[in-house]
């Protein structure tokens, strides 16, 4: 539609110019239609021109910003793996100690279980020397 009126209007500008050329007006009128066109069609290209320059200046900021996240995005990466390895580090040495730590309450139990017994044996053996004792002491009286 709009290319047809734009066709017909242009054939009646050229229709319209090239009637006066025998009274001196303009004597090349396809001419002065072909600079109109021409002039129009520069405007139009160097209007895309700045368009596509924008888009471009666009695309050149979508993958600044782009580059950025990825680069943010491993940076977050790698101090979360660091952040593990350090705990993983920490929870392995804090392991050890809880294992030596159950090592030498075991030792100290079996050390306490030792002497206790030992205690007990002690115990015993005073109680068979006191009755004993006693035994004697009561069997010496009349």
């Amino acid at each position: 539609g709009e290319v047809e009126m734009s066709k017909k209007s242009l054939l009646a500008f050229h229709d319209e110019h090239s009637k006066k050329g025998n009274d001196g007006a303009d004597q090349n009128p396809s001419g002065a239609l072909a600079e109109a066109v021409r002039a129009e069609l520069e405007e139009k290209a160097m209007d895309l021109n700045g368009r596509l320059q924008v888009v471009e200046g666009m695309q050149i900021q979508t993958a600044i910003s782009m580059e950025g996240l990825m680069q943010a995005h491993e940076d977050i990466a790698s101090a979360l793996r660091a952040d593990l390895e350090a705990k993983h580090a920490a929870w392995i040495l804090e392991i050890g100690a809880l294992r030596e730590e159950g090592q030498s309450r075991q030792d100290a139990s079996v050390v306490q279980s030792g002497a206790m017994q030992t205690t007990q044996e002690d115990n015993t053996a005073l109680r068979r020397i006191l009755e004993e004792r006693t035994q004697e002491v009561v069997g010496l009286r009349p």
